[in-house]
């Protein structure tokens, strides 16, 4: 199988900044040009990368490189101190102000397919569907999961395993959950966003699949129980429970 290289101008290497997503990426430096190393047929045909000013792409064969389109080498893959893109080209979260909010405050998070593969942790699901399933269920299904109500209408469920029942499903990283099949456009810098959004680390960071987010204090969270569901939904449901 071919690998693939690309060579940049240094001066364009801002540019390089929407690659940080793929973490098998490399880069060294020549002189003024930057080399990137781990490119595939897949990126190779990336509108991302197709569309990055002054890239010039090579194919690796035996050795030597060519450039795409030419069948004359350019010269040998060069011998380089290479090293992962995200160190060599991190990137700063803005400061954000713990102690002055105001509504016009936000913290840029985007939130962008993943093809990683995801434990399901959590899950957002109706009220009136969780009253008929906790009505029937047997107590060692609930009993390994925690709860509360979101918005009067739904329930946060967290805890493994699920619930067989029509619901928005969610994976963890740290204590941030993210609807499955997504993921930050820039995970490595998770850890941040994390403590942007949770300085003092006191609950999950539920991100909506509608972009939107909210704080869920952990001691907001209670067992899962039909006494729990009953305690808090009564009002609510008063018949079906």
């Amino acid at each position: 199988m071919n690998s693939y290289y690309a060579s940049v101008g240094n001066a364009t290497t801002h540019v390089l900044g929407t690659l940080r997503r793929y973490s098998q990426l490399s880069v060294a430096w020549s002189g003024t040009t930057l080399w990137v190393s781990g490119l595939n047929i897949v990126l190779m045909n990336d509108v991302t990368v197709k569309s990055i000013p002054g890239l010039q792409c090579y194919a690796q064969l035996s050795g030597l490189l060519f450039p795409i389109g030419s069948q004359l080498p350019y010269g040998p893959v060069p011998s380089l101190p290479w090293q992962p893109i995200c160190d060599a080209l991190p990137v700063s979260l803005p400061a954000f102000n713990h102690h002055f909010f105001h509504l016009t405050d936000t913290v840029p998070v985007a939130l962008v397919p993943s093809v990683q593969e995801q434990s399901a942790t959590a899950m957002l699901v109706s009220c009136a569907t969780l009253v008929q399933y906790v009505h029937t269920a047997p107590a060692i299904r609930l009993s390994a999961l925690l709860w509360v109500v979101i918005d009067a209408d739904e329930a946060l469920l967290i805890g493994s395993p699920l619930l067989p029942l029509p619901a928005n499903i969610f994976w963890r990283r740290g204590h941030v959950l993210l609807p499955v099949g997504v993921d930050y456009e820039f995970p490595h810098l998770s850890a941040h966003i994390e403590n942007a959004l949770n300085p003092k680390a006191s609950g999950w960071v539920l991100h909506r699949p509608d972009g939107s987010w909210l704080m869920v204090p952990f001691s907001s969270l209670v067992p899962l129980s039909r006494a729990s569901v009953r305690g808090t939904l009564s009002a609510l449901y008063a018949t079906t429970l």
